[in-house]
């Protein structure tokens, strides 16, 4: 395999595990790709910051759309056709081996760093959750395709999943409910690529988009002793049922409702500013599984450095953190380094997987 993904697998977010779709490519969704994948590792990259307001905020801002928006563009390039050899082999190439792979790579890593956890493939490590989640809405998206509003359906379903307490982080189940409107939205959008060259890429919409991505980041500065009170930081997140938030039956749907609705207009908005011609973005954006699954190895290492942990403490200071995190995923971004990790990544597996 090239250094760069080949386009069936390149559209996924962060990378694979979807039937390669046979649509013409259009770079600006690569540039979509990495832009919220570079939210990505901004967001992983303050977390350990939010105790101060303005990364709170920031953080907030960040996750209540950029996870949606991965799906969203997993879906896009997602087929219903059912699961195909050719599908399979991509599914255990680039999603089943990696999730193993490296939850044997971070269990070993916890043990060398005096930060042991227990090797469980049923309870994924951290960000690998989107692997699984990513399988289980490939399997199911032919479900979807005969359903008549299948948008409609999946919302519902995340909805209703905040009311069972076994919805929980075991096997991604959460997460992969609470997300799965936006890739069934992404894959039931009529064209994908008409997403750019239609409303969204007109000025008006532009314009909106322009104002209500700093809107959004003023209010969750502004709110954020109320965001904080409705614990809407693990609620972005999706992990866990509405028991586990302390949100009331009586309004929790509602609320989830609301921040998914919120996802689709911020998600919208990005889409609308991203650069239809950005080549070195468009490059970049070949390679987000790389970055997704690499990313952490620095941001572990860095944050487990108290004296450098202890120096961010103001604005200025947590301006270049946030800088130093995009930095850092343009440079994950490398051919080299997706050369390099591709045996891991993307291993070709000849001993399991057959190729005739």
């Amino acid at each position: 395999m090239a250094a760069a993904d080949p386009p069936g697998l390149a559209a996924m977010a962060p990378g694979g595990g979807a039937a390669p779709v046979a649509r013409p490519r259009d770079p600006v969704w690569d540039t979509a790709k990495f832009i919220a994948i570079t939210l990505v590792v901004v967001g992983h990259t303050i977390e350990r910051y939010a105790d101060s307001r303005l990364m709170y905020a920031l953080y907030l801002f960040i996750y209540s759309f950029h996870m949606p928006m991965f799906a969203f563009i997993s879906g896009r390039f997602s087929s219903s056709a059912g699961l195909t050899a050719r599908s399979a082999r991509s599914m255990i190439r680039t999603l089943i081996a990696p999730y193993v792979i490296f939850s044997v790579i971070w269990w070993f890593f916890g043990h060398v760093s005096d930060k042991p956890h227990a090797f469980d493939l049923t309870a994924p490590y951290w960000y690998l959750w989107f692997l699984v989640a990513l399988v289980a809405w490939r399997l199911t998206l032919p479900l979807f395709a005969v359903i008549r509003f299948p948008v409609t359906v999946a919302v519902i379903i995340a909805v209703a999943a905040g009311y069972f307490p076994a919805a929980d982080w075991h096997m991604a189940i959460s997460r992969t409910l609470v997300f799965l409107p936006f890739f069934v939205a992404g894959w039931r959008t009529s064209g994908g690529l008409r997403l750019h060259r239609g409303f969204l890429a007109g000025p008006v919409a532009k314009i909106a988009a322009a104002a209500l991505l700093p809107m959004a980041a003023a209010a969750c500065y502004v709110w954020a002793p109320q965001a904080d009170a409705l614990a809407l930081r693990p609620g972005v997140q999706g992990a866990t049922p509405y028991v586990n938030l302390d949100w009331n039956p009586a309004w929790a749907g509602a609320l989830r409702l609301a921040l998914m609705m919120l996802a689709f207009v911020l998600i919208f908005a990005a889409l609308s500013l991203t650069p239809r011609r950005a080549p070195r973005l468009a490059d970049w954006g070949t390679r987000t599984m790389t970055v997704y699954i690499a990313h952490l190895f620095v941001i572990v290492a860095f944050t487990t450095w108290e004296a450098a942990f202890g120096w961010f403490d103001s604005a200025w200071k947590f301006a270049i953190l946030v800088l130093a995190a995009i930095v850092l995923s343009v440079m994950l971004s490398a051919r080299s380094l997706d050369r390099l990790l591709r045996p891991l990544i993307r291993p070709r597996l000849t001993w399991l997987v057959r190729y005739d």
